[in-house]
């Protein structure tokens, strides 16, 4: 097998930027030109109700006619509830479908990832941007098309503030500049500080998973229990801070804002007037133009701090994406078919386990092992001998990092490593056990009734249309039912860690004596992890390890 630090994994893909803009632009197949002439014509539509409105109150004030004026409105609000429709219902359908795709590749690239990179990724991490930052992004869109309405809006209604003023125009226009200047200089420690706040979470959420994947030991020793939730409440409590030191400095640049807005009032009345005389005719004209604008400015402010947020999202399920592109191992486009086998051999076989920090913790090997077809191997050794560690380079999930894996003689590369895979049914020390019978849903429905009946839960659970009608057993009971999914996989070698060690002693004696000989029978290769020593006689060979090193290889007696 190759070395698990060489080629083959899948480069990634360009980037055109980080951001939600650059993740929107990538990503959804709707014509931009098309999006913004909607928007523009939904922010024009808006613009022109104000000088419609305005103009008829001058009509009014001079006694004139204003019936052209109100069928006029009644065409500018027709035109701008096709226009805002059509950007409603646009930005929800094409956000959901990026979600979509965005869910999908990842667990595409999380299921052409090997599992040393994805357990260095963290599973939090990948359930954060597939679920968390997905609906940050699916949230953030539809307000982000509001606010790109409410900015075209803005542009039209500066360009009538122009016809209006002047000098309005340029004074508004200088202070505006001023105000959106300072916000966004202000708002780029405010987005590092969300960033933060978004890793906080992360980190909180790994605590909260692990209380629930250790519950039960958690559950049985009461300082234990403490020390979890105290710590656990001090990750809460360190995400809550960090988040709201981040919400009050954008409350704040929000409040600043209105205040700003507020002054631009102030300044058409007070200010205004003193540079032009001519003014005071249309200040009340100009005063409702820049109360009008005021709405979608709040709007544009009020998007800028979701914005952040949804840049955050984006760019955190980016750097998820890098980080499986660069553990993606794709499988072949023309994988070589393994019907049969005589042998499999691992040749000095290394793997060097590392932590957060890589550095070295843990190795196995160089292991020097064959396993011939037909026979049932042991493997044992004490905790942390590289039992486990073994399995997994046996049956491709870790790629040794020096050595060869092969088969008839034959290494196992790229080519070969998904077909060499399907070769084995495996349950884990650590299995888990799918609700629904994925890739064996034409299982014959005999068949699965006779193996549950054969490992003697099939008054506990059935099968129903390929679904377990429950799994709400105990972890014996589960443990058959994952070597019953096993058996019905039907694969040449079955692996089995510690799977006898949750049963009790009549069943564990069955499982020794009648279901292990019977595979046999059927002309399975068993690889069993086991420390039952009183049945080490049934297996035709027994393999112990200490230190990641094979130091016995025996015969048995079967």
């Amino acid at each position: 097998m190759d070395d698990a630090r060489s080629g083959g994994a899948a480069q990634p893909r360009p980037r055109g930027g980080m951001g939600i803009f650059a993740l929107l632009r990538e990503e959804s197949s709707l014509q931009p030109a098309r999006a913004l002439a909607m928007s523009g014509l939904a922010g024009l539509s808006s613009a022109a109700v104000l000088a419609d409105i305005n103009a008829a109150a001058s009509s009014v004030q001079q006694h004139g006619p204003t019936t052209a004026y109100f069928f006029a409105f009644l065409g500018i609000v027709l035109v701008y509830v096709v226009s805002k429709r059509f950007i409603m219902l646009t930005s929800i359908r094409e956000t959901e479908k990026i979600v979509h795709h965005i869910r999908v590749r990842i667990v595409s690239k999380v299921m052409q990832g090997d599992l040393v990179a994805l357990d260095r990724i963290g599973r939090s991490n990948i359930f954060a941007s597939a679920g968390k930052e997905t609906q940050t992004i699916s949230q953030a869109t539809f307000l982000l098309a509001n606010a790109t309405e409410s900015l075209s809006m803005l542009v039209f209604a500066v360009l009538y503030l122009a016809w209006l003023s002047i000098p309005a125009f340029v004074i508004g226009a200088a202070f505006v500049s001023f105000a959106v200047a300072l916000h966004f200089r202000k708002m780029r420690t405010v987005n590092s500080e969300l960033r933060t706040a978004m890793d906080q979470e992360n980190r909180c959420l790994d605590s909260l998973t692990d209380s629930l994947a250790g519950f039960k030991e958690i559950k049985v020793n009461s300082a234990r229990a403490a020390d979890m939730y105290r710590y656990f409440t001090d990750q809460s409590m360190l995400a809550a801070e960090t988040k709201i030191g981040a919400q009050a400095k954008m409350a704040a640049q929000f409040t600043l804002s209105q205040v700003m807005f507020y002054m631009l009032i102030a300044t058409m009345v007070f200010v205004v007037p003193v540079f032009s005389e001519s003014f005071s005719g249309t200040v009340v004209k100009v005063a409702t133009a820049v109360l009008f604008m005021i709405g979608s400015i709040t709007t544009i402010v009020s998007a800028v701090p979701v914005l952040a947020q949804a840049n955050a999202a984006a760019t955190n399920i980016r750097m998820i994406e890098d980080e499986l592109d660069r553990a993606s191992r794709p499988a072949s486009p023309n994988p070589e078919i393994v019907p049969s086998f005589r042998e499999i051999s691992l040749r000095n076989v290394f793997f060097q386990h590392r932590d957060l920090t890589d550095d070295p913790v843990f190795a196995v090997g160089p292991l020097n092992v064959t396993f011939r077809a037909g026979e049932t191997v042991f493997i044992t050794g004490g905790n942390g001998s590289g039992k486990s560690t073994l399995i997994k380079l046996l049956v491709g999930l870790y790629r040794p990092m020096a050595g060869t894996i092969e088969i008839d003689g034959r290494p196992v590369d790229e080519r070969m490593l998904e077909p060499y895979r399907n070769m084995f049914a495996v349950v884990f020390s650590d299995y888990h056990l799918f609700k629904r019978l994925f890739g064996m849903m034409d299982a014959a429905q005999l068949r699965i009734d006779a193996l549950l009946q054969l490992l003697e839960i099939n008054d506990k659970t059935h099968v129903v249309n390929g679904t377990f009608d429950t799994l709400d057993l105990s972890g014996g009971q589960r443990k058959r039912v994952a070597l019953v999914v096993a058996m019905l996989e039907d694969r040449p070698i079955i692996v089995l860690d510690e799977w006898a060690a949750d049963q009790d002693p009549v069943f564990r004696k069955k499982f020794y004596e009648e279901l292990l000989p019977e595979l046999k029978r059927q002309g399975k290769t068993i690889i069993a992890i086991t420390h039952d020593d009183q049945y080490f006689r049934l297996a035709d060979r027994r393999l112990a390890l200490e230190y990641g090193q094979v130091v016995a290889d025996v015969a048995g007696a079967s």
